[in-house]
């Protein structure tokens, strides 16, 4: 696993922002239609939660900001 370099993370105010609250979290909602996910799961007999958990995932992965893999 690789260690963050705080010192050259280009994220790092938002880190100095927020490393002193008690509880620095946020959260969102939307309304995103998931009919065709739901069908697709159900035709195939598989697990619609972790259908979804891996398609949020790969998706996440994806956004740049999100993957402190590739820093």
């Amino acid at each position: 696993m690789k260690k963050l370099d705080l010192s050259t993370w280009n994220r790092n105010a938002h880190f100095d922002f927020f490393k002193s609250y008690d509880q620095p979290f946020f959260g969102i909602t939307a309304e995103v239609d998931i009919t065709k996910a739901y069908i697709f799961t159900k035709e195939r007999g598989v697990s619609f939660f972790l259908y979804y958990l891996h398609k949020s995932l790969v998706a996440i992965h994806e956004i740049e900001p999100f993957n402190l893999s590739s820093t």
